[in-house]
């Protein structure tokens, strides 16, 4: 048993590469037994686990009640199938009602969607009774479980055993004060059986302060400062326990007690649509090949002891560490572990990197110790035969740290040890140059400030002129495992391997500026490419002609290359029959609009083109489709004028290959099976122009089973970020679990039982993420080079644990350093200070001007392999994406550093472009408006409001305004009327109102534009007014809540609040104070549900939109998955 179809294909292929060399070297009398092996090879069952069971259900369907002719659906097939089977639901769920809806009030639909998506092939396990009794047992006996383990825990058994080296002081102070407290608490914790009274303990002791104490008094300021230590040790370590017990149970839990039943049976319903889909057509899905043949080989003792030692005497299960409890289940159903022989599992827990695709690494602990306890025999397999002797001490000595269990670590089944010491069989080095070498990135040596994307840039410089030296100058020796001799090292033989491929466009562009050769073999960054996203965008147009953004960009690109001017002119043209009414952009393009002659060809061409093709979508294959738009706007020719014309090319190419892999003819399946592709693959690849003697780009997971001479760990400072599990979880100790909606923080919060299952993926992953460094070192033959700068200040990074193991610390200084550990050499670089800004500009090589140079005109070939262009260069900065930006989304990236679900929105709007969330019809009671909506309502009242409330008209507005935000209850709509007027009357006694009333000028809602550098930012101004005096002032509503905050109580959280609009009102500040011609306005924000307000000083703004760059920059490159 393996599992994929290349292993199977591979071990099939040694096997009978095997019979032959046994057949040639056999005697005589040995030859017929050999060549009947060989003729038997063809029915050998040599495949993979999913092979293996669709084999099991077909000679036993009658047994299972599937029919024997069932098609096995792929994964693509099958999420089209499954998202069929979602709408199904959801649309009954809308239509007949019932307990579910009330999810719908809760989660947004998406949500619901993506949960049912990933859960709907779960077993879900029946929820308690009482759900809330079996979490406060749980946290009883966490609490209790947490306690024992602190008591035995040695660090703080020494910090709570402390004593100064010269006795405890006799004169009191501050700090011996405390010291007194602490000891009564330590007590406590260290000897009462009440749980409860040790969790108050532990509370005191974690809001511990060592703030006073006199030297004097203490006997020296070394001890002092020992005593002040210890304190801060010891609060830590109780921080730490009370973390891992949790808070108590809270309303929170009571809420999600009660929604959890609700999801449980939507997944059944949606499980039940899905079964009866697949059942319909005579279909099975992979997790239906493992269910059913687990389920038959479980409960049919006959159908299992027909293959136990019977038609399957021995089974060889390879790459076991990327199994599952399911796929345990089907090999213990065909092999009997208590007889000798039938069993045998190859595989390699420090190799299991799977997680995200269900494998569980816990089970081969699990089945090591049953086999063990049969009898069996554990073989470990420690001889590496790919690396030399020293570069295999060094991972022995990094690994023997990182790899370790840690008995305190919730986690501990997940993590493994190193074990038995890896022994090389090559044992000289191709060279004497150090086998391990450290590129450190310090970007506190720049003189300027420099964002996470500039300091990868920098890195990926560095990186690219090492490796050119090691190439070039130094020509390395590597060992050739083909030829069995040493040789110089070619690019070809070195890889360098990413983590996430989040941010590959960003290495590959300096990697280009370098004219360092290189290939992506695997990533998502092939969906980024611009000539991929053209045809994308003309797909969408032409099956939704009223996409204008789709037919925008369609129309701005390479395909129609239609100027500025002419879109906008298209934009803004007018339907003939309503003077008051825009055209959509697709009739427009029909139209004669005043421009001029050769954009108006243009603009014909590009009409009669899409015509056409709109013609065809819907009634042809995507392949047919993509390649008549092809022929038809002659692209490939223009792609092959441009700067890297070939690799564009091949990109696009390969769009087309995916299109008739597909088969599909709409849109909607084809963007599915796109999707699935890159889901199911890590990264999805460029096209391959030339990979000859080129560095081979690529995500660990990509690497793994192969093996580069030298290999380069990039980017090992980058930190996954923890933003929260999933909304909805199935954890394998706390079951079902999820995140509730809290109208005090108007977002999906955890509550005991979702944080702690969260806490336990996170620790799993960190465990994974270990293993992961693991496998992506020992790729390397001879070389390893470790390279990144440190993003944040994170233990669980490969740079933070490299950095332990290497003792790096001291050893980060400037300049170039080779240092001698205990196991060989260690090469370190820290280099100096950044390169200049040309240093990465891609289109250095070309110019504007390109076509009057001499040699051009001359037709003398330039230096290098350069084409001529038929246009002007594309240059696309790394953030290009989003040049244009909405001042929602400022706000957002002001808010980031304050609050995830900020940078979690941002990155979400601006990455992905998804569209906003949808209210939900609102079934609340009357008194359950949220202050949100109603502050909302206030907001949009304020655009018009001449300070007169008075008559039905007002109240009319305000009711249309909740109509309008999903409040459709006629109570409901009532109610957060009379809350608007209270709102309302709040802002009369506040002095904007009389700012407002006394200005010489009002302007409100105004559109505006700022001009950064890099950006181009719009949006609405709230207020805009004149004082009497003259001043400018600029006011912004927010609706915000504030937690902890009471009308006329602390400002301070008023200010701290409004640090996160700083950069938004720098925004209107800076295009404000333009247009005044250099006036500076004053700006504020009211605080529309508490009637206050705040102001933002020019300098604090200024200070803010000063950052601009860098936030973005920080934003763009930090993980949020």
């Amino acid at each position: 048993i393996t599992f994929t179809k290349k292993a199977a294909q591979e071990m099939r292929d040694r096997v009978r590469k095997a019979l032959e060399q046994r057949l040639s070297n056999a005697s005589m009398d040995m030859q017929d037994v050999w060549a009947a092996r060989m003729g038997a090879m063809e029915s050998a069952r040599i495949d993979t686990i999913h092979g293996l069971c669709a084999s099991i259900l077909r000679a036993n369907a009658a047994e299972v009640g599937v029919d024997p002719g069932f098609e096995v659906m792929d994964e693509v097939d099958a999420r089209i199938l499954l998202d069929d089977s979602i709408d199904d639901v959801l649309q009954a769920v809308a239509h007949e009602g019932g307990a579910t809806i009330q999810l719908f009030t809760e989660y947004d639909t998406q949500l619901i969607r993506q949960t049912l998506a990933k859960l709907i092939a779960e077993d879900i396990p029946a929820l308690p009774e009482d759900l809330l009794a079996h979490w406060q047992q749980i946290w009883e006996t966490n609490a209790t479980n947490r306690i024992t383990e602190l008591r035995d825990h040695q660090p703080y058994i020494a910090a709570s055993r402390w004593q100064p080296a010269s006795g405890w002081p006799t004169n009191g102070d501050k700090l011996m004060d405390m010291w007194a407290s602490c000891h009564a608490l330590l007590e406590i914790v260290g000897s009462s059986e009440d749980t409860q009274l040790c969790l108050e303990a532990l509370e005191k002791l974690g809001i511990l302060s060592w703030v006073g104490g006199s030297a004097s008094i203490w006997g020296s300021k070394e001890i002092l400062d020992e005593s002040k230590a210890t304190l801060k040790t010891l609060r830590e370590i109780v921080r730490a326990t009370l973390a891992a017990v949790g808070e108590p149970l809270g309303t929170i839990d009571h809420k999600a007690a009660t929604l959890l039943p609700l999801w449980a049976t939507l997944i059944q319903q949606a499980q039940a649509v899905y079964q009866s889909r697949k059942q319909e057509d005579g279909l099975l899905d992979f997790n239906d090949l493992e269910r059913l043949t687990r389920d038959l080989l479980v409960n049919n003792p006959t159908v299992r002891e027909r293959y136990q030692g019977a038609e399957f005497k021995h089974l060889l299960v390879d790459e076991f560490q990327d199994t599952n409890a399911v796929q345990w289940e089907i090999v213990r159903g065909l092999a009997d572990i208590e007889q000798g022989g039938s069993l045998f599992v190859v595989g390699d827990p420090k190799q299991s990197i799977y997680q995200f695709r269900g494998a569980d690494v816990s089970v081969f602990e699990q089945v090591k110790g049953q086999i063990r306890q049969a009898g069996g025999g554990d073989v470990p397999l420690s001889d590496s035969f790919r690396t030399h002797h020293s570069l295999v001490n060094g991972f022995n000595h990094i690994f023997g740290q990182i790899l370790v269990r840690d008995a305190g670590n919730r986690a501990r089944d997940y993590e493994v040890e190193l074990g038995e010491l890896m022994l090389a069989r090559r044992i000289d080095a191709p060279c004497d140059a150090a086998p391990i070498e450290v590129l450190y990135i310090d970007k506190n040596l720049s003189e300027e400030k420099m964002d996470a994307e500039a300091s990868r840039r920098w890195e990926a410089y560095e990186l690219a002129k090492r490796l050119k030296a090691i190439v070039e100058d130094e020509k390395r020796p590597i060992y050739d495992k083909g030829q069995r001799s040493i040789r110089p090292i070619n690019y070809g033989d070195i890889a360098i391997l990413y983590q996430s491929m989040s941010n590959i466009l960003l290495y590959e562009d300096v990697f280009k500026a370098a004219q360092m050769p290189f290939v992506t073999v695997a990533g998502r960054g092939y969906y980024s490419r611009q000539e991929v996203w053209d045809l994308l965008n003309l797909l969408t147009a032409l099956h939704n002609p009223a996409d204008n953004l789709a037919l925008a960009s369609a129309l701005r690109s390479p395909l129609f290359s239609l100027s500025d001017d002419a879109l906008l002119a298209l934009r803004l043209y007018r339907d003939p029959q309503d003077a008051h009414k825009r055209l959509p952009l697709f009739e427009a393009l029909g139209q004669s609009i005043e421009i001029a002659i050769d954009e108006q060809e243009q603009i014909n061409f590009a009409h009669q083109c899409l015509t056409r093709l709109q013609a065809m979508a819907g009634r042809v294959p995507i392949a047919d489709l993509l390649q008549a738009s092809l022929d038809e706007t002659g692209y490939l020719a223009t792609l092959t004028g441009l700067p890297d014309g070939a690799r564009r090319r091949g990109n696009v190419e390969k769009l087309i290959d995916k299109a008739q892999e597909s088969r599909q003819v709409t849109l909607g399946a084809f963007s599915q099976y796109l999707h699935d592709l890159t889901t199911r693959e890590v990264r999805e690849g460029e096209a391959l122009v030339d990979v000859k003697d080129s560095v081979t780009l690529m995500t660990v997971h990509a690497s793994k089973g192969l093996e580069y001479p030298l290999v380069v760990l990039v980017d090992i400072g980058w930190s996954k970020g923890n933003f929260g599990g999933d909304a909805v979880m199935l954890d394998p100790v706390y079951g079902l679990v999820c995140k509730v909606y809290d109208a005090d923080e108007e977002k999906i919060v955890s509550g005991y039982s979702h944080k702690q299952a969260e806490t336990l993926q996170n620790l799993r992953e960190v465990a994974e993420r270990k293993r992961l460094l693991y496998v992506a070192a020992t790729r390397a033959q001879d070389y390893l080079l470790l390279s990144g700068q440190t993003l944040k200040s994170s233990k669980d990074t490969w740079l933070s644990w490299i950095s332990t193991a290497l003792e790096l610390g001291e050893a980060l200084v400037p300049g170039v350093a080779t240092v001698e550990r205990s196991w060989g050499k260690l090469h370190i670089r820290v280099p100096e200070h950044p390169p200049t800004d040309t240093t990465f500009d891609e289109t250095e090589g070309y110019s504007a001007s390109l076509w009057s140079n001499p040699d051009v005109q001359r037709m003398t070939p330039l230096p290098g392999d350069n084409q001529a262009p038929l246009t002007a260069n594309i240059q696309i900065q790394a953030s290009s994406a989003i040049r244009h930006m909405t001042a929602t989304q400022i706000a957002d990236a002001g808010g980031a550093r304050i609050d995830p679900l900020f940078r979690q929105r941002f990155r979400r709007d601006v990455l992905h472009d998804a569209p906003l969330t949808i209210d939900q019809v609102s079934l609340r009671t009357p008194r359950e408006v949220s202050q949100r909506i109603i502050g909302e309502m206030v907001h949009k009242v304020l655009g018009w409001w001449q300070f007169q409330e008075d008559g039905h008209d007002f109240d009319d507005k305000l009711d249309s305004y909740a109509w309008e935000l999903g409040v459709v209850d006629e109570g409901q709509r009532k109610y957060a009327i009379q809350e608007a007027h209270k709102l309302i009357s709040k802002m009369r006694n506040n002095p904007v109102f009389d700012w407002l009333k006394e200005a010489q000028q009002i302007y409100r809602e105004i559109p505006f534009v700022y001009r950064s550098d890099k950006r181009i930012i719009h949006g609405i101004l709230d207020v805009l007014f004149q004082r009497q005096d003259g001043s400018w002032v600029v006011l912004d509503y927010k609706t915000s809540h504030i937690k902890g905050y009471k009308a006329g109580g602390d400002e301070k959280l008023l200010s701290n609040h409004a640090l996160r609009y700083h950069l938004q009102i720098g925004v209107y500040g800076a295009a404000v104070q333009e247009q005044l011609g250099g006036i500076v306005p004053e700006t504020y924000i009211y605080y529309i549900r508490y009637g206050q307000y705040v102001r933002v000083s020019t300098a604090e703004w200024t200070e803010a939109l000063g950052r601009l760059e860098a936030t973005i920059g920080d934003l763009l490159t930090e993980q949020a998955d």
